[in-house]
């Protein structure tokens, strides 16, 4: 379950989204010089999820509608959101996180060993539709490890 320190990324924040891919500092930089249209999604970006770890030490994983690109969890170098387990019970490209246009969130799980959507077992191949407040969650580590559980949650400007 996640702890009080999963907090919702948008609240006290000046910008209407501060999700990690809004709040990078080039975008940020380019969407101050524009001025007037400072306040629009910049490039037809629109902002439209988190997946928040209940571990501080895990990042946010920023969500966009249209996206072609899919947000990897899993072992492997160059994941979005990079986990170990000692019995190798994360695979090496464990699940994908997208959004489509019209704004509904997917988990894809691509593991034998499963990824859990509020506890239930996702099929290895199988997507599954999020809805804000669901907790992905992976298999257990063994005492004294830490693997997060994900809360999706949708940006203030999509709720």
């Amino acid at each position: 379950a996640p702890s009080s320190s999963a907090v919702d990324p948008h609240v006290d924040a000046g910008d209407p989204c501060t999700c990690a891919r809004c709040a990078d500092p080039l975008r940020a930089a380019v969407r101050a010089a524009i001025g007037a249209a400072a306040a629009q999604p910049y490039n037809g970006h629109k902002c439209s999820g988190s997946v928040v770890p209940d571990n501080s030490a895990y990042p946010t994983l920023s969500l966009v509608g249209g996206d072609e690109w899919q947000v990897i969890v899993g072992r492997q170098p160059g994941c979005a959101l990079r986990l170990t387990h000692p019995k190798k019970k994360i695979s090496k490209q464990h699940c994908g996180l997208w959004m489509s246009a019209d704004g509904t969130a997917f988990v894809r799980n691509y593991s034998a060993n499963g990824t859990f959507i509020n506890g239930a077992r996702m099929r290895q191949g199988t997507k599954s539709r999020l809805n804000p407040g669901d907790e992905i969650s992976f298999p257990a580590p063994p005492p004294g490890v830490t693997i997060p559980t994900l809360t999706f949650i949708k940006c203030r400007q999509q709720r």
